[in-house]
């Protein structure tokens, strides 16, 4: 009988040394959880028919783990770094639901190469699942070098949980809604930090914003 779902959590440190992690070789897994705020390595390989995988570590790499996941439809993600996260060429061409962390530096890189790369993305969510796990660097958000036809043409729902308006923040926003063409729904909820009148300034920022799609439906919530 062939493993097809497979659950990893480490949240203390049971080893000293480079050599502690995983190695991981399903060739049937369908849903992979792994959540690894000590390891040292997760290293995947022949995992061809996952769907569903919620990947929450603190490793440098995760190109051998992300790499396996070409095959995922529903991925859920929290990265450290965007640096090497999966190998330059890698297209997650099954990938229709995707909610991104937005705890990490950088996040906003990730998250442009995974626009890239997921051709038929429909739901995207971003959210701040973890307090800050470093100061953000200053540094300017890129939009995807290349913006082929059809980027984002999928795109049906976006939601953004625990939005703050920064600038990279707006950039990012108004990015999605100016380019998803068949966008639905899009539903923006600040910080309940917030006061009621930086609320109501961000939504009236997103509001005037160019949408790609005519049918778009802004939700905002001000409570």
């Amino acid at each position: 009988m062939s493993l097809k779902t497979l659950s990893l959590q480490k949240s203390s440190q049971a080893f000293e040394g480079d050599d502690d992690g995983f190695l991981i070789d399903a060739p049937k897994l369908r849903r992979l959880d792994i959540e690894d705020y000590w390891g040292c390595f997760c290293f995947a390989e022949n995992m061809p028919e996952v769907v569903e995988a919620n990947v929450d570590v603190i490793y440098k790499n995760t190109e051998k783990l992300l790499g396996s996941l070409t095959s995922v439809k529903r991925l859920s993600l929290c990265l450290i770094t965007s640096e090497a996260a999966y190998p330059a060429g890698t297209i997650f061409s099954q990938l229709v639901h995707l909610e991104l962390c937005t705890c990490a530096p950088r996040w906003w890189e990730l998250l442009t190469r995974l626009i890239e790369d997921s051709p038929k993305l429909r739901v995207l969510v971003l959210r701040q699942k973890h307090s800050r796990r470093a100061p953000s660097p200053r540094a300017i958000w890129k939009q995807p070098v290349s913006l082929r036809k059809g980027l984002l043409s999928d795109l049906e729902i976006f939601k953004w949980e625990l939005y703050e308006g920064s600038q990279k923040q707006k950039e990012v926003a108004i990015f999605i809604l100016k380019h998803a063409t068949r966008l639905k729904l899009a539903y923006i909820s600040p910080k309940s930090t917030s006061t009621l009148l930086e609320k109501h300034e961000m939504l009236k920022e997103l509001s005037c914003t160019s949408r790609g799609s005519t049918s778009c439906e802004l939700l905002f919530d001000c409570q």
